[in-house]
């Protein structure tokens, strides 16, 4: 594996200490950086290259947000902290993930390894409609035919695939990764836990409440379409 740049950005010492341990206890071919504030991560972040951050919401009275608006960042963000109700805001602006203080070694090991897996498939933007995915879940391996997909749901951490004449799949993968690698001809996000497939489009209609609803071939519940996602379609 390639030696990564890795970024802790977090006020209290002791949890930039937590985190280092648990990153080298994972795997030592890293170079770490720490920042205990905004300014200080800037600095860091426009003196070399950074492949990965860790960052924590609560900045000495600035937020990890406003660290994301005053720096373009290349780097996968993985926001970790010990509020649950930044976790919607923290995906809407492209995290790849959000651990809550305590960190879980499992779940932070979990955490590492998608994120490394991703570098090192590469295969965002690359998938065309004629392509299979192989995956594993908890009940093994299964080929995934990006064309014989309807939707994808987001179920808390993981999504869940559902195929033409195939049990349901579910995998610890985010909306935001399934965006990035499926090929945008034909699968379009629709909502912030949706993507769909849209060869299957059955139906595309406007409530009398004004809302808009997709149903799709074979599956018999309705999907509704945000205002956010409705250029989409």
């Amino acid at each position: 594996m390639n030696i990564l740049n890795v970024l802790i950005v977090d006020d209290e010492f002791l949890a930039r200490k937590e985190l280092a341990n648990k990153l080298y206890d994972y795997d030592k071919n890293f170079i770490l950086y720490q920042a205990d504030s905004v300014d200080s991560a800037i600095d860091v972040l426009t003196k070399g290259k950074i492949d990965l951050i860790f960052l924590d919401i609560q900045l000495m009275g600035e937020t990890g947000f406003d660290l994301l608006k005053r720096i373009k960042i290349k780097a996968d963000v993985v926001f970790v902290t010990a509020y649950e109700e930044y976790a919607m805001r923290a995906f809407e602006v492209n995290a790849v993930d959000y651990l809550l203080k305590p960190v879980n070694s499992k779940r932070f090991n979990i955490t590492m390894e998608r994120i490394l897996n991703k570098k090192k498939k590469n295969i965002s933007k690359d998938l065309t409609y004629s392509d299979q995915l192989i995956e594993k879940n908890f009940n093994g391996l299964r080929l995934i035919k990006l064309k014989n997909i309807l939707c994808i749901s987001a179920e808390g951490d993981y999504t869940r695939i559902c195929c033409i004449e195939e049990n349901d799949m579910l995998l610890y993968r985010t909306m935001k990764c399934w965006e990035n690698m499926l090929p945008q001809k034909y699968f379009r996000r629709i909502h912030r836990s949706t993507i769909i497939n849209t060869e299957y489009i059955e139906k595309f209609h406007k409530t009398e409440n004004s809302n808009h609803l997709v149903e799709i071939t074979g599956i018999d519940k309705s999907f509704s379409v945000s205002r956010t996602y409705l250029s989409n379609l």
